[in-house]
């Protein structure tokens, strides 16, 4: 096995044990807290796991050597997608979990 897919596999387990426990304290969670505070602040810790990821991501992206730097105009375009995106995918997730 290559160590793409060995990394790939572990990734795929560390979710499905991620999912499993979040469902337990969910459980517990509820409990003690509002159903939209509890999603609130799941959402907010994921974003704060989330950005130092990215721009390690981004720090290894420039390193490579192919790598050429977005002009000014791509850069605001790129930026201008990815908030969209991002702000439509979480507000599905947002509607999605809340009917739940």
């Amino acid at each position: 096995m290559n160590k793409k897919a060995l990394i790939g596999n572990a990734l795929l387990l560390l979710t499905a044990i991620i999912w499993g426990t979040a469902f337990a304290a969910q459980r517990v969670g509820m409990d003690h807290i509002e159903p939209f505070t509890f999603g609130a602040s799941r959402y907010v810790l994921a974003t704060l796991v989330l950005i130092p990821i990215i721009k390690f991501f981004e720090a290894k992206e420039k390193k490579d050597p192919g790598y050429i730097p977005p002009t000014a105009e791509e850069a605001a375009v790129q930026r201008k997608y990815t908030i969209r995106g991002g702000i439509t995918c979480g507000m599905a997730l947002f509607v999605a979990s809340s009917f739940q």
